[in-house]
């Protein structure tokens, strides 16, 4: 069957379309059952910390049992997830679900393994730019009909199922649109017994493949890798200290309603959907002969370098949302420069493992951050968040030019 990259979107759209649907009432709904702010605060840190763990060793498996099988089962797991949640008011059962979709919910990461296995690198940055810009207006148009499902009766439960069956029609994508690519480069003995493995039984053959998966991992050469996930940790880490409490920050910092703070969110997603729209102009205009990846990187951390500056110092809210719309804008750009950068840099056969893990640093990004922002905020003001940001940033521009020489010192020697 031949590859159409029009399906990934189409996955994309809907993952990221239920997600946007169902996030932004889960703390209303929480709180509706008796929750604290500390439990609705542990529910998304465990969360982000499972996926932390189960990244990798997702990834690994797609490796070894094919990219289709493991992406199949996960959306599975996440269809019954999302349904079983809008039918208990369990608060710890809650947690439960929470703990498995953290575990089993790596669609994008597979995903976009799965674009790496059949497109050029060529074309990965025109598909990763556009799978951006489709996660944008997703988060534009969920939240809005999320809102009308609210407002039914039993409305949470409607909203899970609806999610649940957005899920259901990825399964059914995923199973008749994107089989494997041809592993050219697979071991003659990992080739058969891909090609052995049948839905039915994926179930009995996970866990006997677990513990070769975790296995597997220990063979990777990670010190080739510790730049391009240090350069990750470091912009994951800056952009949430620009988005942590950014409504709080805003409305203290300069006196504003709280729809200009909503209109201002709303410009963010639509530049960060046109960034990913316009990227194949971007690299035209500013590279046109071959593009140097690294060298793109370091241009736009410098950019987004000076862009925290402005948004840390400025007085006036006009300069402050322009430029976080330019903020929004390469930010999108910085996360294909990255995957790019990555799949250019590993072999096939552990594109997965090692897309596993870059999920796993955006994590540990996403527990640390609050507490870190949480901290300097409390003892220096509220402003000094997004100049620790700023700093940070300009620490990933450093760290991409000592990369890239180490690239160029390593082509030399070969």
């Amino acid at each position: 069957m031949t590859f159409h990259v029009a399906w990934t979107y189409i996955i994309t759209f809907l993952d990221f379309f239920g997600i946007s649907i169902f996030i932004p009432l889960l703390s209303g709904h929480l709180k509706s059952l008796g929750a604290s702010h500390f439990f609705i605060g542990v529910l998304s840190s465990v969360y982000a910390g499972c996926q932390l763990l189960s990244g990798p060793i997702i990834g690994s498996l797609s490796d070894r049992l094919g990219r289709q099988n493991i992406l199949i089962f996960c959306l599975i797991i996440t269809c019954v997830s999302y349904f079983l949640m809008g039918l208990t008011n369990s608060l710890f059962f809650m947690l439960f679900l929470r703990i498995t979709l953290g575990i089993f919910k790596h669609i994008q990461s597979l995903t976009r393994t799965i674009i790496a296995d059949h497109i050029s690198s060529k074309e990965q940055t025109i598909i990763f730019g556009r799978i951006n810009a489709i996660a944008g207006i997703s988060f534009t148009l969920g939240p809005a009909i999320g809102g009308h499902f609210a407002e039914f009766k039993n409305g949470f439960f409607y909203i899970c199922s609806f999610t649940s069956f957005i899920f259901m029609l990825n399964i059914a994508i995923v199973y008749f649109y994107l089989e494997d690519s041809p592993r050219d480069k697979m071991k003659k003995e990992d080739k058969k017994y891909v090609n052995k493995i049948e839905l039915t039984n994926l179930i009995k053959i996970i866990p006997n493949n677990l513990i070769d998966a975790i296995r597997r991992l220990g063979n990777i050469n990670w010190n080739e890798y510790l730049d391009l996930f240090l350069i990750k940790f470091l912009t994951s880490v800056a952009k949430d200290c620009y988005v942590n409490n950014y409504s709080i920050k805003v409305r203290e910092r300069f006196q504003v309603s709280a729809k200009l703070i909503g209109y201002s969110l709303s410009l963010q997603g639509f530049f960060a959907a046109l960034s990913g729209l316009s990227i194949r102009y971007s690299n035209k205009l500013l590279f046109k002969n071959k593009l140097n990846l690294e060298k793109h990187n370091i241009m736009i951390h410098i950019f987004v370098s000076l862009c925290y500056l402005v948004v840390a110092f400025t007085e006036r809210v006009e300069i402050f949302v322009f430029f976080g719309m330019l903020l929004a804008f390469a930010n999108v750009i910085l996360r294909v420069r990255e995957a790019e950068i990555l799949f250019e840099r590993c072999p096939e056969s552990e594109r997965g493992s090692l897309t596993g893990m870059g999920t796993s640093i955006t994590n540990i990004a996403r527990m640390l951050t609050p507490l870190i922002v949480g901290i300097v905020e409390d003892i220096y003001g509220l402003g000094s968040g997004i100049i620790l940001g700023l700093i940070i940033s300009i620490l990933a521009i450093f760290v991409s030019i000592n990369a890239n020489r180490t690239k160029a010192v390593i082509m030399k020697n070969d």
